[in-house]
């Protein structure tokens, strides 16, 4: 029995004289569809829709984030200190941060944005009933005082941020600083890049 030799077929196969630039097809990227409920508030700090949760991560940033070995990589946060006896966290804004209409995230900013979490029960219940005050040091930093040492608070600072002026604003979107920001389209609400980010 003769054996027949191997050839190939599919599309990687090039004609005599066929240049490999002209088999490559530039496609548009296809659109991705979220799950959005417009009739539901998307002020991270008030909001109790899980399907805008999901979108909230890609409109705003926290002070850390926790990644998938549960550390707390810096997102606004520039530096941070720890007092001895782990019941006061200073934390100090990155000089970089900026919201999506250019303006730089300020301290006020974080206060109130920690004050209107402490009344959602999705972050109070989590963590905040440890927390006397969120307050700002004369150095230009954030303290939270805690009522119990905490060694790892940096894993639970990962509330949103919004603008000091939008924190309980019920419709609309508030002012973000995250990698997207939620507008109109034809088709409805659409995720544009944000220019600033």
């Amino acid at each position: 029995n003769e054996e027949e030799a191997y050839v190939p077929t599919g599309d990687a196969i090039l004609l005599e004289g066929q240049d490999p630039e002209d088999l490559i097809v530039e496609e548009e990227p296809a659109p991705v569809t979220l799950a959005y409920d417009p009739e539901r508030s998307m002020n991270p700090l008030i909001a109790h829709s899980q399907n805008n949760r999901v979108l909230f991560s890609l409109m705003y940033q926290p002070l850390f984030a926790v990644d998938n070995r549960k550390n707390p990589p810096p997102i606004l946060c520039g530096k941070h200190q720890v007092s001895a006896n782990q019941r006061n966290w200073f934390v100090y804004l990155d000089p970089n941060a900026t919201f999506s209409d250019g303006s730089q995230v300020r301290v006020d900013d974080v206060i109130a944005s920690y004050t209107q979490a402490m009344q959602n029960d999705y972050y109070k219940n989590r963590f905040l009933m440890h927390l006397i005050s969120v307050e700002a040091t004369e150095d230009g930093g954030i303290q939270f005082a805690l009522d119990t040492p905490m060694d790892n608070l940096p894993i639970l600072l990962d509330v949103p941020i919004v603008k000091a002026s939008d924190v309980a604003m019920e419709s609309g979107a508030p002012i973000g600083s995250g990698p997207y920001v939620l507008g109109d389209s034809v088709s409805g609400a659409v995720l544009h890049r944000n220019e600033n980010w």
